[in-house]
């Protein structure tokens, strides 16, 4: 059952719970009140922000109710001699929702790429150009911008999913310098081990042998963990043995003079 919130005048006179207006979703009001804040916003200068991103990931949150109520059968096996997976609308809401994901990364991508150069995000509609700003208060926008009355938890909260552009941007370049760390560590640790073992062992025999072990484990590990090509993969790989023989040809100079 939807929870029950205070209305505003304004809401009101959209004709919230008006005998004459079809019943709306539920989770409409909910969804609505929890991202308001994030949809229509103002920046440090006044200016009304329409958050075109927050929009879309209300769009994917709705898609995601549409397949939940198009699974409900399924999951009950009530849906007597008809399949529910040969539902076109079932079929028609996983494109939607599969198209909207990829709208979402796009919006994502130019957070990042707004950012990095200094330039405006093209997903935020600001109402610091006159005509922009006259639309909105056309349909009645300007009046919310900033406005925080009604917030109760957060979109994050609410939906859990698809969370803010640059929360993710921020995430994702953490994991990426922690993966560099991780592999810059791993990289000098697969080449300084193997010569302190051959500068310890001053054995032909040992060094060859160090030296196979290390381009194996180093092959499995660039195998399994290395997103490149195979040609880039062979090229490493070859790359770090010739620097192993190297330094062992170099070491048993070394031994002879």
């Amino acid at each position: 059952m939807a929870r029950k919130y205070p209305q505003s005048d304004e809401e009101n006179q959209l004709g919230n719970g008006s005998d004459n207006e079809p019943t709306r979703p539920h989770h409409l009001d909910d969804l609505i009140l929890a991202a308001r804040p994030e949809l229509l916003s103002k920046d440090r200068d006044g200016n009304a922000v329409l958050n075109v991103a927050v929009l879309q990931r209300m769009v994917l949150f709705q898609r995601q109710i549409d397949i939940i109520t198009k699974v409900g059968p399924l999951a009950s096996r009530r849906f007597g001699g008809q399949n529910p997976l040969s539902d076109p609308e079932l079929r028609k809401d996983l494109a939607e929702y599969v198209h909207a994901i990829r709208d979402w990364e796009v919006m994502i991508d130019h957070q990042l790429r707004s950012a990095r150069v200094g330039t405006s995000d093209p997903f935020h509609i600001s109402s610091n150009s006159r005509l922009v700003k006259k639309s909105m208060e056309e349909n009645g926008l300007m009046q919310f911008a900033g406005d925080l009355t009604y917030q109760y938890g957060t979109l994050d909260k609410e939906i859990g999913t698809f969370g803010q552009r640059n929360k993710i941007n921020k995430k994702r370049a953490f994991q990426a310098v922690i993966e560099r760390f991780i592999m810059a560590v791993g990289g000098g640790i697969s080449l300084v081990a193997p010569m302190i073992f051959m500068v310890y062992y001053r054995n032909l025999a040992a060094a060859v042998a160090m030296t196979s072990v290390a381009v194996i484990i180093f092959s499995g590990v660039m195998a399994v963990y290395s997103n490149g090509a195979s040609v880039t993969i062979v090229g490493t790989v070859a790359a770090y043995a010739a620097v192993l023989v190297v330094f062992v040809g170099t070491l048993q100079n070394s031994y002879l003079g």
